[in-house]
């Protein structure tokens, strides 16, 4: 064992670089179920399913219970439609002009799959992972290569980082836009200005705010007129484009703002002190649960950057304007762009990420600066939540589906349950043409003593649950006939809040559902 380690020491950067991409993809696995696919990693959300494509209702989609989704869910549909002028987007979009504007990965998205819906929806989750490795190779490649720690720290704190991870595992826009602007520095590197010019223009169509990279086309000191015309006429190029696009789509859905209206900026620092009041508070009265260490990483991280990039100018360095122009706009970002965890800033300043990593300096005082601008790190493991896929069969022909008020299945190791919010039902489905007669067991629990009363058609059981004690319940024979029949849960006591950074009100959980499914009598 000795001499294996010995042996491998010498290679044990290249060793982490090549294992930590290995583990990332495994959790990512977690995502894909062989009936739904990826889609649980596009966040499709029950609160938008009754608009959304007609062409996707029969799809078998990964659904989020209670939960209004995540930006993937539009750019996904804009991906199926293929056409952004395609009229049923209007409804199916939360912001159509918005979305629209960023075209570029649901166009590609939209060729991979060749057009048929199920495979667009696969091929859109794939993009944010594929853009992931691209970028892992990018920075291997090109600046941080597997040979010390420094480089290891700004690897990782690139790919790794909350902003980052969010944005893949939530298939966002975000990090595909870092890869064109990484792609972009390197053209400018090897003096292919044009190329840099049209790689930016092309970020631009995945994410608008990658024009804010411009600044990178100015010369880098004062020199000729010509050079700063040909600079001017470069920015036109990779701007003009974007912002004619933008205009277009505008003027075809109607412009709605951001978030239908949320104002987007705000007076400087005033969100982010507010930020960090609330985490304070929270971790006052509740402790450092999940939730608050992932802001308190997020905020340690993100003000290191802003700080180092703006306390240290070098107007002639291209990844410092990058990351100064990226400073600059999240001190002016609103509340909206922080009321999350992690806060939505973090992956709006993922090109900052990149230009400070690329800036820090070397060095024992560099390790500590690059250890604390990449703090958010830490928080990647907590953010990688793949669902609870579950069986939900009962038999070959009867299977069961969660209603309204329920949340999202939660598992340890092999129990998974689901808690419900309020009262609330299960949906048989009988897809025979037959009647059966069935029997339902499972596990209740409730973190308060509460009676729950369970009905389905002329069944009716009531039982008593005891705080933190599973109570199994059964109900039945019933008859069940083909299609769907509701089966209640009915509690009239108050839910229990929650502690920590999760707030949900729970009133009770079911465990282990069982349906003993037979033919009806003749």
């Amino acid at each position: 064992m000795r001499g294996f380690v010995r042996a491998l020491w010498p290679r044990r950067y290249l060793v982490l670089y090549l294992t930590l991409p290995v583990w990332f993809l495994f959790r990512l696995a977690g995502y894909h179920d062989s009936k739904t696919g990826l889609t649980s990693l596009i966040l499709f959300g029950d609160s938008y399913q009754p608009q959304r494509l007609e062409r996707l209702h029969a799809l078998p989609i990964y659904t989020f219970k209670g939960s209004a989704g995540y930006d993937g869910q539009f750019y996904a549909q804009l991906a199926v439609a293929g056409n952004p002028f395609d009229p049923e987007l209007r409804t199916a979009l939360d912001m159509p002009a918005s979305r629209s504007g960023r075209m570029l990965m649901p166009l590609l998205a939209h060729v991979a799959g060749l057009g048929r819906p199920w495979w667009v929806l696969n091929a859109y989750a794939l993009i944010g992972i594929v853009s992931w490795l691209a970028l892992a190779w990018v920075l291997a490649r090109w600046w941080f290569p597997p040979n010390d720690l420094q480089h290891l720290l700004r690897w990782v704190g690139c790919l790794f980082g909350a902003g980052m991870v969010v944005s893949v595992t939530r298939s966002l826009t975000d990090g595909p836009a870092v890869l064109f602007v990484a792609l972009a520095i390197r053209a400018l590197e090897n003096k292919r200005r044009w190329l840099g010019t049209a790689l930016l223009a092309a970020g631009g169509f995945v994410r608008e705010t990658t024009l804010l990279c411009a600044p990178t086309l100015l010369p880098t000191a004062f020199r000729e007129r010509r050079d700063w015309s040909r600079s001017f006429i470069q920015v036109l190029a990779a701007a003009v484009p974007v912002i004619v696009w933008i205009a277009i789509v505008n003027a075809y859905h109607g412009y709605t703002g951001y978030a239908g209206g949320t104002p987007m900026f705000s007076w400087p620092l005033a969100p982010a002190f507010r930020k960090i009041h609330l985490v304070l508070f929270t971790a006052r009265r509740q402790g450092f649960d999940t939730w608050v260490r992932i802001d308190f990483f997020t905020l340690v991280a993100l003000g290191v950057q802003v700080g180092f990039v703006l306390a240290r100018p070098r107007f002639t360095s291209p990844e410092w304007r990058i990351g100064a122009t990226f400073a600059v706009l999240g001190l002016f970002l609103s509340w909206a762009m922080w009321d999350d965890t992690p806060a939505p800033v973090a992956r709006y300043l993922l090109p900052l990420t990149f230009a400070f990593n690329r800036l820090a300096p070397a060095g024992r005082r560099g390790l500590i600066i690059l250890a604390l601008g990449n703090l958010s790190v830490l928080a990647a493991p907590s953010l990688i939540r793949p669902p609870a896929f579950e069986n939900r069969s009962l038999s070959n022909d009867v299977s069961f589906d969660y209603g309204p008020g329920w949340y999202e299945p939660e598992h340890l190791g092999r129990r998974t349950w689901c808690w419900a919010s309020r009262s609330t039902t299960i949906v048989l489905h009988n897809r025979a043409s037959g009647t059966f007669v069935v029997k339902l067991e499972a596990k209740l629990i409730s973190n308060t003593e509460r009676k729950i009363t369970m009905t389905a058609r002329d069944q009716t059981s009531v039982f008593e649950v005891k705080p933190g004690t599973p109570a199994t319940v059964t109900l039945g024979p019933f008859v069940l006939p083909p299609g769907d029949t509701p089966v209640a849960f009915l509690t009239s006591e108050p839910p229990w809040i929650e502690p920590g950074g999760g707030k949900r009100p729970l009133a009770f959980s079911i465990e282990g559902l069982r349906g003993y499914v037979a033919p009806a009598p003749p």
